[in-house]
């Protein structure tokens, strides 16, 4: 790869990454959202809990994605049924009072950030007894899918990664018809990198560097399909569909076994890049169009790999013959 197409690489990175470096910050907006609470104030026991409904409304501008946070006095601990969307929508917080929390009045301010920050703060009033609530421990059903899928996703992901050397007869057969092989797999990949980029409120608010990454990724891979249309850059496209492909399969292979570990998300749900990109709707921070959007990024990245790594060599191949046979 040239000196001018590496320069044109780090401009757009850096031009992506530092606009979501100041998001993420709180410097930028692109909309404000307010929060409306059922119900002002609860009572419960130590070691009990009181649950109220919670709307969040888009007030002015362009919904982004507003991420619903609590301040709660010591003790006192709120949870949040649907925490991260874009806005409107709605969900139950529950407050729990410690089993030593001594009985009083206590206050707790709650908040959206993000890109559609609240203009304000809501107060909810927590009124703790002198009761004490036996709380059973509860069931536990373990929740297996994400790491079911998710390990199929990424064995048949390393599978398609390694086609070359498994399935060479095939892969001779795509690379007669490399183009169109490259356009089917790239439209594979930017089709639900699209998606995610326009409707993933979690990597906008929570995870910029992975957002500006996503962004990254597009504009380099649809600058990869344009660049092996011309005889001059193709061996240029080919070693940056190998770039892309690894790099992201790799990416995403760290923050499923990591748990996103550059994003504000990283050790707050245990297992949280199992259960986020491969949860499929079973976990509060999943769905089934986000994980098919990522199951198929991960494999179509494997393909152009293993395509633009075979490509290569049957060309260095025939050079040589070519060469021989003078």
């Amino acid at each position: 790869m040239n000196k001018k197409i590496i320069i044109v690489i780090t401009v757009l990175f850096l031009l992506l990454i530092i606009p979501a470096a100041s998001q993420a910050s709180g410097s930028g907006s692109y909309g404000t959202s307010s929060i409306t609470l059922n119900h002002s104030s609860g009572t419960a026991g130590r070691g009990g809990s009181a649950s109220t409904g919670y709307t969040v409304k888009l007030v002015s501008g362009t919904k982004w994605g507003t991420t619903i946070s609590a301040v709660a006095p010591s003790g006192i601990s709120v949870a949040f049924s649907n925490s991260c969307a874009d806005p409107s929508y709605s969900g139950t917080m529950t407050v729990t009072a410690g089993k030593t929390v001594s009985p009083g009045i206590y206050n707790i301010s709650i908040k959206a950030t993000g890109d559609d920050p609240s203009t304000s703060t809501v107060t909810y009033t927590l009124n703790v007894t002198n009761s004490t609530v036996a709380v059973p421990p509860p069931k536990v059903i373990p929740n297996n899918l994400p790491f079911e899928i998710g390990g199929i996703i990424i064995a048949v992901s390393l599978i398609l990664a390694v086609i070359p050397a498994v399935l060479p007869a095939l892969v001779q057969a795509v690379d007669k018809n490399r183009i169109h092989a490259l356009l089917v797999v790239s439209a594979a990949a930017l089709i639900p990198s699209l998606y995610l980029a326009v409707d993933d409120p979690v990597l906008r608010t929570s995870a910029p560097l992975h957002y500006g990454l996503l962004i990254l990724y597009i504009i380099l891979l649809i600058t990869a399909l344009v660049m092996v249309f011309k005889s001059r850059t193709r061996n240029y496209s080919m070693g940056l569909f190998r770039i892309l492909g690894g790099g992201m399969f790799a990416l995403m292979l760290v923050d499923t076994v990591f748990g996103l570990p550059v994003s504000s998300t990283y050790a707050a749900i245990p297992y949280m890049g199992w259960k986020y990109l491969f949860g499929f709707g079973t976990t509060s921070i999943s769905s089934t169009a986000l994980s098919v959007a990522f199951s198929v990024i991960m494999m179509a990245s494997a393909l152009l790999f293993s395509f633009s790594i075979k490509n290569t060599k049957i060309s260095k191949k025939h050079t040589v013959k070519t060469v021989n046979n003078k």
